[in-house]
């Protein structure tokens, strides 16, 4: 009986403190609470949650470091909490900690490969990165869980908008025959909308101009038995094959 007391006034001081947002006394009592009672895993999951809160009041603030310290004691207590260990990928996020962030949010797919959310917190860093085909993939798979979730059309909105804009310059470019940023922004736009027949079309058709320019205006040369186009990263280039000198 006089433990159980002990435990209840543990556990009213930790709620007064949390009132105050006293976050590191409440969790103090209500560890003194968890060391006299039994229901371990109840006074565990309180003290997570205050945790919690008090990083979420860091991260409200920019203090971003200190918020990643309670977000992530938060996890060790409560491991299987992906809210707790999301918080700390936003924390790492703020801090231009992004390969951390890759690596956190892979392992949460790893667990849920289901969740559109994290599908979309992917595509951003992709696209921090500038890696937009990426960007569009996990975009997509995000779409094809949920198709109304507004996050993802917006950012599917924003690749094809840019797909499109670069697409109109690639063909003002092809007009006035600079062949070699033709090419780049039409694969510009094919990185941002990689399914979009049209533009593989009008590249394919680049790639034939700039095959046929090469020829025409290919100096001559000694030796020089065939020509040939390639595509190397976006860029037309023509190389000779020459003969073995007898």
């Amino acid at each position: 009986m006089w433990v159980h007391l002990q435990v209840e006034f543990y556990v009213q001081k930790a709620e007064a403190f949390l009132q105050l947002c006293d976050f590191q006394s409440a969790v103090l009592n209500l560890r003194k609470a968890y060391s006299l009672s039994s229901a371990k895993e109840e006074y565990v999951e309180r003290m997570a949650f205050i945790i919690y809160l008090q990083g979420q009041c860091l991260f409200d603030q920019e203090v971003y470091w200190d918020a990643l310290e309670s977000f992530t004691r938060a996890s060790e207590l409560q491991p299987d909490n992906s809210l707790y260990r999301r918080r700390s990928i936003a924390c790492l996020a703020a801090l231009n900690r992004y390969h951390d962030c890759f690596r956190l949010v892979n392992e949460e797919l790893d667990q849920d490969s289901k969740n559109p959310d994290l599908y979309i917190l992917r595509a951003k860093l992709h696209e921090h990165f500038n890696r937009a085909t990426l960007c569009y993939q996990d975009v997509q798979e995000a779409i094809a869980l949920e198709p109304r979730h507004e996050e993802a059309q917006l950012l599917m909105q924003r690749l094809l908008k840019r797909a499109q804009k670069a697409k109109n310059q690639a063909m003002n470019k092809a007009l006035k025959g600079n062949l070699k940023d033709a090419l780049l922004k039409i694969t510009f736009a094919i990185e941002n909308s990689p399914f979009d027949a049209g533009y593989l079309i009008f590249r394919k058709s680049q790639y034939k101009n700039c095959s046929s320019f090469m020829l025409e205006t290919a100096p001559e040369l000694p030796g020089l038995q065939t020509l040939s186009c390639v595509s190397v990263e976006s860029r037309c280039i023509w190389t000779p094959f020459l003969l073995p000198q007898l």
